[in-house]
């Protein structure tokens, strides 16, 4: 996922990037910014707010609600005065091409 420099944000949008390299998809074991599962970050200060776009695998994924549980946890826990709002969509529909170079890796590809 890219920032741009000129976002207002810039900061604080790299900073819920870095959080979510730790938040790990349990089947697959590796981190949602890797898998190219994070699609928007918007931050708000009136009101406080971050909202994330972000989608899953395949919309059946069978932990789709410990990963996006997750996802908002983590923002909390470095943003404790804003809302977290996380949108799962499925359009656009997520496809390998979407994975990092690390995540591909990861996978052993």
């Amino acid at each position: 996922m890219n920032v741009d420099v000129l976002d207002p944000f810039y900061q604080q949008k790299l900073s819920v990037i870095s959080v979510l390299n730790q938040v790990v998809d349990p089947e697959l074991g590796i981190n949602v910014i890797d898998l190219g599962l994070i699609y928007d970050i918007k931050i708000q200060e009136c009101p406080k707010e971050i909202i994330l776009r972000m989608t899953l695998s395949t919309p059946s994924c069978p932990v789709g609600g410990i990963i996006k549980a997750n996802v908002e946890l983590a923002i909390k826990e470095l943003f404790p005065e804003h809302v977290v709002v996380v949108f799962l969509v499925f359009e656009p529909r997520w496809t390998l091409e979407m994975v990092t170079e690390t995540g591909k890796a990861a996978l052993g590809w």
